[in-house]
């Protein structure tokens, strides 16, 4: 199961009470956490390698307030940066899976 049926399957439960197993529900919720918070890691990390400089990155990162601006960022460095032909479809097709 990836992680987009996780969420719905989540938010599906979320919204039925009688359905409602609150353990299985709050693991859901952990396991978005760390998913969430890995994808942020994954972004600075990748953002430094568009940029070139960690330090810049970082400020950069945290400069920006939400996950999608983040990547649409990263989209638009990975555009201009990335000059390998495969490597940047396969960039801009995970980004056009997260538009949805």
């Amino acid at each position: 199961m990836d992680v987009s049926e996780r969420i719905a399957r989540t938010l599906e439960r979320a919204k039925d009470p009688h359905a409602l197993d609150t353990v299985t529900l709050y693991g859901d919720i952990g396991n978005l956490i760390v998913q969430y918070a890995n994808n942020e890691s994954v972004f600075l990390r990748m953002l430094g390698s568009l940029i070139g400089d960690a330090a810049t990155a970082d400020v950069v990162f945290f400069a920006h307030k939400n996950t999608q601006g983040r990547l649409d960022l990263l989209a638009t460095l990975a555009v201009e940066k990335i000059t390998e032909p495969a490597l940047l479809k396969e960039f801009q097709d995970l980004h056009s899976i997260s538009k949805t």
